[in-house]
């Protein structure tokens, strides 16, 4: 059993910083949290709540997932923490909340997360049921596709996959066994298969040609980062 950190519960409050140093309410005490979760209550992942990133651009999402990384403590799911109206009945709702996805699909791709998690609303029948199954299906193809502008913030450089995977691995190997190597590393194949899996079912399907030319450069990347593990797998 995997058990996590919810970080929610840390939303306004300072968090015990290294060497007795305190991090103030923010960006840098959630930065803070992967060290404070895997070496003060020995938890070995985040659940990040979306909530506690407005305003964050790529280069924050980042900074976490470094952190996260650096501590062998990664960022595993995003939680929405309101619900986003795909049941409802008005258009608008329905089309604010894909737009919302797709942002949170965005941040999650960053963050280094393999699950988003979201609350649906809608009345309680049936058709809003079946509404809210028909608005997440279509969009679907839109998730983990947002470049520029993730959760509201500044957009910033990210850096190449396999360079950040390279750097990744070899701070994690630098205080982990072999064995320990091996479960990161499968853990991190898993999710790369998964990820090119949606990619490969995004292109299959009718996408515009601006989209279906930034889904593919995405599958790329993936597949590149995909091989990049399986070759660090056969050092070991």
């Amino acid at each position: 059993m995997l058990l996590t950190l919810a970080t929610r519960c840390f939303t306004g409050r300072d968090v015990p910083g290294p060497a007795g140093t305190t991090l103030e309410a923010g960006r840098e005490a959630v930065i803070g949290l992967p060290r404070f979760a895997i070496e003060e209550l020995e938890l070995r992942g985040l659940s990040v709540s979306a909530g506690m990133l407005g305003g964050w651009g790529v280069p924050d999402l980042e900074a976490l997932r470094d952190a996260a990384d650096k501590a062998g403590c990664p960022c595993l799911v995003l939680i929405e923490d309101e619900p986003l109206g795909f049941g409802e009945t008005d258009v608008r709702a329905r089309d604010a909340a894909t737009d919302r996805l797709a942002r949170l699909g965005a941040a999650a791709h960053r963050l280094g997360c393999s699950s988003v998690a979201i609350h649906v609303a809608g009345p309680d029948d049936e058709r809003a049921f079946d509404r809210a199954a028909v608005a997440v299906k279509d969009a679907m193809p839109g998730l983990d596709l947002g470049e520029v502008d993730a959760l509201g913030g500044d957009p910033g450089v990210g850096e190449h996959a396999t360079a950040k995977l390279h750097r990744w691995w070899m701070d994690a190997k630098a205080s982990a066994s072999k064995d320990e190597d091996k479960a990161m590393l499968d853990e991190v194949l898993r999710g790369e298969k998964r990820a090119a899996d949606a990619y490969q079912d995004a292109l299959e399907s009718n996408l515009e040609d601006n989209l279906h030319r930034l889904v593919e450069e995405q599958y790329r990347g993936v597949t590149e980062a995909r091989r990049e593990v399986e070759q660090l797998l056969e050092t070991l």
